[in-house]
């Protein structure tokens, strides 16, 4: 037992240390998730949810899971009617990627605050190659859609 004392500055005082330390801390990077990836992965989930909404073409439902500046914008007369038309031009999306997610603080026609946008590439029953892009606000701590188009 006399010996291990010096073994033991030996490895802190060496070459080990350094290893270990730097293992550890890649360990801590890369096994705790960043705040901002959680974030958008919440802010994706909310906008994959009601685009599965609009999918299932229960138009009336998307509206009102959306942000109440979604509902300040326009009636749900008004936007039932406008995703029921596109979805009858354009067909039901088939497929969906993401292509580009970022933070927005002063989008045109919104308040600022902080905001997520996200650009879908869309394969739709009778669109080869849509976009589709959704603004996201956080209400009460859970990201709401305001703003949801397909072109």
């Amino acid at each position: 037992m006399s010996g291990l004392p010096g073994k033991l500055a030996i490895m802190l005082n060496g070459k080990l240390f350094p290893k270990i330390f730097y293992s550890l801390c890649l360990l801590v990077i890369l096994c705790i998730p960043s705040f901002a990836d959680d974030v958008d992965d919440q802010a994706l989930s909310a906008a994959l949810s009601f685009t599965a909404t609009i999918d299932d073409g229960n138009f009336q439902a998307a509206y009102w899971m959306g942000s109440p500046l979604l509902q300040l914008m326009t009636s749900a007369e008004q936007w039932i009617d406008k995703a029921d038309r596109t979805q009858r031009i354009l067909g039901k999306v088939l497929e969906r990627e993401v292509k580009k997610l970022r933070t927005a603080t002063s989008p045109a026609h919104f308040p600022d605050d902080e905001y997520r946008m996200i650009y879908f590439e869309s394969r739709a029953e009778r669109k080869a190659k849509a976009a589709e892009v959704i603004l996201l606000h956080r209400v009460d701590g859970l990201w709401r859609v305001c703003d949801y188009s397909i072109r």
